[in-house]
């Protein structure tokens, strides 16, 4: 697995994170 789309991925669920907190 790519390390960079892991960082885009962890990045996607930060940011649905933020919107639903």
């Amino acid at each position: 697995m790519d390390f960079t789309v892991f960082t885009q991925l962890f990045n996607k669920i930060d940011q649905i994170t933020k919107t639903y907190v």
